[in-house]
């Protein structure tokens, strides 16, 4: 949704392509288009799967028992999270493919797990404008 339908060429993880399915992040083919401004970051869909049922455990430090619900367990080598471009022409087609993508997954989540969905930032650079008289 950057200015104008501008296309920028930019990475996802093929771990993150597979979990969602490139169908539901609306991504085309990699091609020529130029590289994203400084400072851009697209919009993204992240998701974290969970256990559905909790595991005790201490902190390492202060000992401090907590309950987690990470998948695989706090020390195994599990993914948990996954994070993708997704991208719309317009903020309804966005939100629709947002809802396509999460109901996509939905049911490898996991009872504690949840997707989210993070804004685009395209920088804005303004020009400055100098001075009418010079200072003395």
């Amino acid at each position: 949704m950057a200015e104008d339908g501008e296309t920028f060429t930019i990475g996802a993880s093929d771990a993150a392509v597979t979990f969602f399915g490139l169908d539901n992040l609306g991504l085309g083919e990699v091609s020529i288009d130029p590289p994203a401004p400084r400072n851009f970051s697209p919009n993204m869909i992240k998701a974290f799967t969970s256990n559905n049922v909790g595991e005790r455990t201490k902190a390492q430090r202060s000992r401090r028992p907590y309950t987690t619900y990470r998948k695989g367990g706090k020390n195994s080598n599990v993914q948990t999270s996954y994070s993708a471009p997704i991208s719309a022409n317009t903020r309804d087609a966005l939100r629709t493919l947002f809802k396509k993508a999460h109901n996509a997954v939905k049911n490898k989540l996991g009872n504690y797990g949840y997707t989210k969905f993070v804004p685009e930032h395209y920088p804005i650079v303004l020009a400055s404008i100098p001075d009418a008289a010079p200072a003395p």
